[in-house]
């Protein structure tokens, strides 16, 4: 099992844009968040063999509580889950895709998933867990 945070804002995956002579292309910031959450996987997984079969993730998203909150606010919704935008589904389809072909060959491979989006207090980023099926509790499967 792999776990590593990624202290930077998390990003949703964007779908494609397409300019006027029909080339797609995704977004810049798309681009630079997956390549940063790469660039971290590949560091923790120096050494360590690419994961075949089922793997699980556990994905944890962070978001700073707004400024423009009272400070009262802010303390009471820090570590309470966040139901605004983004979306969690665009939110782990940036990670694990930028998670395929380091940590396991295709995020095909992924047959369980846990993930939450909640507001931090300090720190934006993405807490990420990895495994393999006999990783996890036995019960879960």
């Amino acid at each position: 099992m792999i776990k590593f945070f990624v202290p930077v804002k998390p990003v949703p995956m964007a779908r494609p844009r397409v300019t006027r002579t029909g080339h797609a292309y995704t977004p810049k910031n798309c681009v630079e968040y997956k390549s940063i959450i790469s660039a971290f996987a590949r560091d923790v997984m120096r050494g360590k063999e690419i994961y075949n079969g089922e793997v699980w993730v556990d994905i944890s998203f962070f978001f700073m509580t707004p400024t423009s909150w009272s400070k009262k606010k802010r303390e009471s919704m820090t570590g309470e889950g966040m139901t605004s935008r983004p979306d969690i589904d665009n939110l782990y389809k940036a990670v694990t895709d930028a998670l395929n072909g380091i940590v396991y060959r295709d995020d095909s491979q992924i047959t369980w998933a846990i993930m939450r989006k909640q507001y931090a207090e300090t720190d934006s980023g993405v807490l990420i867990s990895v495994g393999r099926k006999e990783d996890f509790q036995k019960s879960w499967w």
